[in-house]
């Protein structure tokens, strides 16, 4: 399953969030491999700890509740925050 959920092309959304979400699908990819990479059990450093913290936080954050979408603004500030 891809990580798109979106029925709209990018060319439709404000030019904050397209380029917020280019970056963010780049950085959200590579957390999910060091994800995996991690579930191995090897230790981490520092560096990739937080990677990975940062990776969980923009998870919970893009989870959005049921039959509640947010705002494009709601969700510009989400990815800035995170």
């Amino acid at each position: 399953m891809g990580l798109s959920v979106s029925r709209v092309g990018a060319k439709a959304q404000p030019q904050a969030m397209r380029s917020l979400a280019a970056r963010m699908k780049l950085d959200y990819a590579a957390f999910l491999e060091l994800e995996s990479f991690a579930r191995i059990g090897t230790q981490l450093d520092s560096d990739t700890e937080r990677r990975l913290a940062l990776g969980r936080r923009v998870r919970r954050l893009m989870r959005g509740r049921r039959l509640e979408p947010l705002s494009s603004f709601d969700e510009v500030v989400r990815l800035v925050l995170a």
